[in-house]
């Protein structure tokens, strides 16, 4: 749903292009793929907790 009324081309791209800002997004992460959101924005409570643990070591590798 996300990509069709939001496509990351115009965007998520833009807004990182623009700002300069890093950014990490989950489609370009395997492990951070294939969460249910039940509401098409949010985690529930269980995969939230999850995805949390496999964002974190992503983030580290972009802080200076």
């Amino acid at each position: 749903m996300e990509n069709t009324f939001t496509p990351r081309q115009h965007f998520w791209d833009r807004i990182l292009e623009t700002t300069g800002a890093p950014g990490v997004h989950f489609e370009d992460y395997a492990k951070l793929k294939d969460f249910d959101c039940p509401e098409w924005s949010h985690l529930n409570r269980n995969d939230a907790s999850e995805f949390t643990k496999r964002l974190i070591p992503i983030l580290t590798k972009h802080l200076p």
